[in-house]
């Protein structure tokens, strides 16, 4: 397992990953939207968000083509039957 982008709210400085967690820099640097991680080669993204921003970054995974592991919790009936769609 490789942590390769991280992404927190908008309008978030982005800092290297290492420093929330009080370790040695990673070299990750959190970034403030989703988009701009379209150069990162990633397998999964893993998301534990709010309800808007786990569908933004649903849309994100679908274009391009990056498995999702979705543990946000709240998503309505109609944001479960998006996900469930795109996984199809």
């Amino acid at each position: 397992l490789k942590v390769v982008g991280a992404v927190e709210r908008e309008g978030f400085e982005e800092i290297d990953a290492a420093i929330p967690a009080n370790i040695k820099e990673t070299g990750i640097i959190i970034k403030d939207n989703i988009d701009k991680l379209s150069n990162v080669e990633a397998d999964v993204i893993i998301d534990f968000t709010t309800p808007m921003a786990t569908m933004k970054t649903l849309e994100f995974a679908t274009l391009n083509k990056i498995a999702m592991v979705i543990g946000t919790t709240g998503l309505s009936d109609e944001n479960l039957s998006k996900i469930k769609e795109s996984s199809e």
